[in-house]
């Protein structure tokens, strides 16, 4: 009787897309753990920051910062407007660095 290393010793080929599957599957199961440990991370930070200086100038602690000034009057209106038109703006600048050409 001979023992058999593989499931499918016979077929090769379906031994190395078994292993090749697996390996995909490992690495997407680590990059979703790297993708929520970095977001995580930078909202614990967040959190920190939020009553620093540097408060203002984090990304992670301007939806706070916004809410915290809404309680004290602000008009929503006001913030909404200034975020579409910061939003628009960014896209467009963004729209005409990706069309731009380098030619020489």
């Amino acid at each position: 009787m001979r023992s058999r290393r593989f499931l499918w010793a016979a077929r090769p080929w379906q031994a190395l897309l078994e292993a090749w599957l697996l390996g995909l599957a490992i690495l997407f199961l680590l990059w979703v753990q790297v993708d929520s440990a970095v977001g995580i991370a930078a909202v614990v930070v967040a959190v920190v920051v939020l009553q620093s200086d540097w408060g203002p100038w984090y990304p992670w602690t301007m939806p706070a910062r916004g809410v915290n000034h809404l309680e004290e009057g602000q008009d929503v209106a006001a913030q909404l407007l200034l975020g579409s038109l910061g939003g628009v703006l960014v896209a467009l600048l963004g729209g005409w660095e990706v069309t731009r050409r380098d030619v020489l």
